[in-house]
């Protein structure tokens, strides 16, 4: 027993299982986007743990000729001995194709708002989220709001009817958007300091269920609104008095920009599903036309890389398997995606370095996590909101 030998292995085992588990988890996303690609039918699967039952053997032998009688010095100068010592590793794992549950909650099913709204609001690339998550977008006029109104209030909802005094008369206009024109506006934004939120959109507006004014009464209208999500609570803070309202309708995601005389200019978005994700990249490969997006570490313009991009064959002098996320052999050939970026693309990178940057590498991290939490997609929904004005 040896500790300190303990412990490497322990350390080096837990190394090696993590990146095979990683490989495997970044192999699978790029076999769907090749197999969407192809127009193939595309599988999920799990891999539910990697362990290892290592085992040694030791073996002694000894080969003894006969002793030459007439040469006492040399007895055993013809006879043999050794000794081997041998480890056999039996690595386990599962390999299950996701259940029918988890497939229509998290992977067919569009990406939850809170999905979006959480990468948003956490400092990933924002090009790479509209590009990837968003399939449509509208764009639209909020003319009673302003957009401080709107950020403030932390919802967009638009009723039915007329519009009440905190809901948003929304005109959409009529040309459709196009993603890379809302990515521009996004980088116009971002280079003026230019405020610009993201807020849940409902379309269909909220109605009044009932009011109360007593403590006990707003207590049992709060724990509705708690335990169901269709239901709004607010309060009014100079009369005391509660509202419950049914919202209802089209939910969706709105960025908020704010337009000449502080007005909202909203654009709902739609999201994809998980499925749709690797089904459009996969049109794209087949088809060309990747979008161009800012390369890793670098916020100005003047270098913008390929989204997501798939190397095919031979790679060039220095580069290996292990300098990419995914690598896997597929229908005959080697494909790889996923470089390791670990350079300034403008400054520190090898020439052939400078040609495999991309943002393939953000595009497989970012499926992964959403691919990790097909098991409860609800983990990141916020709590109700409560508003009290």
């Amino acid at each position: 027993y040896r500790p300190a030998h303990l412990t490497q292995t322990a350390a080096d085992d837990t190394v090696g299982y993590s990146i095979a588990y990683a490989r495997a988890a970044n192999n699978q996303i790029l076999l769907n986007i090749l197999q969407a690609r192809d127009r193939l039918p595309m599988h999920y699967l799990s891999v539910s743990g990697i362990a290892d039952a290592p085992s040694t053997s030791n073996s002694v032998g000894a080969s003894l000729l006969p002793l030459p009688f007439g040469s006492p010095l040399g007895a055993l100068s013809g006879s043999s001995a050794n000794a081997s010592t041998s480890l056999t590793v039996h690595p386990s794992y599962g390999v299950t194709p996701l259940d029918p549950e988890r497939l229509l909650k998290a992977v067919y099913a569009p990406a939850p708002n809170e999905v979006f709204q959480y990468y948003w609001d956490n400092g990933w690339p924002r090009d790479v989220l509209l590009y990837l998550l968003v399939g449509h977008a509208r764009a639209g006029g909020c003319a009673n709001l302003s957009a401080g109104e709107v950020i403030r209030a932390g919802q967009v909802s638009v009723a039915a009817g007329a519009p009440g005094p905190k809901d948003c008369a929304f005109a959409p206009d009529k040309a459709p958007v196009e993603i890379a024109d809302l990515v521009a506006r996004v980088r116009q934004a971002r280079a003026g300091h230019e405020p610009m939120d993201v807020v849940p959109f409902r379309k269909g507006g909220c109605s009044l269920v009932t009011t109360a004014s007593d403590a006990a009464s707003r207590l049992e209208l709060l724990k509705l609104a708690a335990g169901n999500k269709a239901y709004s609570y607010s309060e009014d803070a100079k009369t005391g008095s509660a509202r419950l309202e049914s919202c209802s309708g089209e939910r969706s995601i709105a960025l908020v920009f704010r337009g000449e005389d502080d007005r909202a200019r909203l654009y709902l978005l739609d999201l994809r599903s998980l499925e749709q994700m690797s089904y459009w990249l996969g049109g794209r490969v087949r088809e060309g036309g990747m979008p161009m997006v800012r390369p890793p570490g670098s916020d100005a313009a003047g270098h913008d890389v390929p989204l997501f991009r798939i190397e095919q064959g031979q790679l060039a002098h220095g580069l290996a398997d292990a300098d990419f996320a995914a690598a896997l052999t597929y229908r005959g050939q080697r494909y790889r995606a996923g470089f390791a970026a670990d350079c300034e693309i403008d400054s520190t990178c090898s020439a052939e370095a400078r040609t495999e940057i991309d943002r393939s590498g953000t595009v497989l991290a970012l499926l992964a996590q959403l691919y990790a939490l097909a098991p409860a997609p609800e983990s990141l929904t916020p709590p109700p909101r409560f508003e009290v004005s």
